[in-house]
């Protein structure tokens, strides 16, 4: 069996390049032969040796190229949109739904950047390329409501769909220290501190959160980390006390995962396929609209309390725990192994 793995920027710092190396992994334990299509591959000590490359100048030239590609593999799996293939997995959920929820959160303006980006028409077209391909035999969504979103959009059959939340280096995140976080970001140790992780300020709801957090009436700092902190990313969480993620859409957000791991109550919105796995009250707040500002300030306000913020802090721990990338591998080799049974 010989498989070709497919993205097509390929750094092996990315959660998808983590979750594809230790996939590559794993197959090759089963004695399964990989390649790596992609357009341009880190070179560093991998489980990936057989690399091919592909020059493109965007993703539908790149998908263009692959499908072009004589087929000397018995299965192509891509982690981008890639029509044509074998497997897909769906990381980045659906652009159609992107491009709803911004529409829904901003009627005026969102409309009319949908409607002038030809990214938008690109990746539309890609997507519904990818579901209409009788080439395809199985999706990996990251969450329930990317499979429901795929079904109902493409009339995609769900016996085709397998549902594999994501994983993380939970080890890396239960170690962050908590002192050099707050000595990196000039923070008092008694401060209360709430944090959002996240670049692209619009899809993240970056504007929601600073809004209710100019509406509070406690002491409270406001960190908002969209490019290289000042320290490692593990201290960042472990110097905070609350995370908060207003997303308008995401497939699964991993920094959903990477907070809850490092003992931080979590804070979101519906339209993170992430929500699925916390439970109101015990590891955090789902909130229906990213807009609800008055109960978002709530929240914001209920958790400065230490006292109501340690019993989530512990079941958030737990649950972050579980969720490691050594499960979500497994789980993705259960849903590959009947097509090559």
């Amino acid at each position: 069996m010989k498989i070709a793995l497919i993205r097509r920027r390929f750094s092996p710092t990315g959660g998808a390049e983590r979750y594809l190396e230790r996939l590559a992994e794993e197959l090759q334990k089963q004695s399964i032969e990989i390649e790596l299509w992609c357009e341009s591959w880190s070179n560093r000590t991998s489980a990936i040796q057989n690399i091919r490359t592909i020059d493109s100048r965007n993703p539908w030239e790149f998908a263009e190229k692959i499908q072009k590609i004589k087929k000397n593999v018995d299965l192509r799996f891509a982690l981008d949109r890639v029509p044509g293939v074998e497997i897909y997995r769906a990381g980045d959920g659906l652009h159609a739904s992107w491009m709803n929820n911004r529409a829904l959160y901003s009627p005026f303006l969102g409309r009319i950047q949908n409607l002038i980006r030809q990214k938008n028409r690109m990746m539309e077209a890609l997507d519904q390329a990818i579901y209409q391909s009788p080439a395809l035999q199985l999706v990996i969504a990251n969450s329930t409501m990317v499979s429901k979103e795929i079904q109902k959009k493409y009339h995609f059959p769900a016996e085709k769909i397998a549902v594999v939340a994501n994983g993380i280096p939970t080890q890396t995140f239960q170690t962050g220290d908590r002192e050099k976080g707050r000595f990196a970001m000039q923070t008092a140790p008694e401060a209360y501190v709430i944090l959002l992780v996240g670049a692209g300020k619009e899809r993240k709801g970056h504007h929601f959160l600073r809004k209710a957090y100019r509406q509070m009436h406690s002491k409270a700092e406001l960190w908002i980390i969209d490019s290289p902190p000042p320290t490692e990313i593990q201290n960042i969480y472990a110097a905070a006390d609350l995370f908060v993620l207003p997303t308008i859409y995401d497939p699964f957000a991993n920094v959903t995962l990477e907070a809850l791991t490092a003992g931080n109550p979590v804070i979101t919105t519906r339209h993170n396929g992430a929500h699925e796995i916390i439970q109101n009250g015990v590891q955090g707040w789902i909130m229906d609209r990213a807009d609800d500002i008055p109960q978002l300030c709530r929240h914001l306000e209920n958790f400065s309390d230490p006292q109501v913020r340690a019993p989530f802090s512990k079941a958030a721990a737990e649950l972050g725990a579980r969720y490691t990338i050594e499960k979500n591998v497994t789980e993705t080799l259960k849903a590959l192994a009947p097509l090559w049974r």
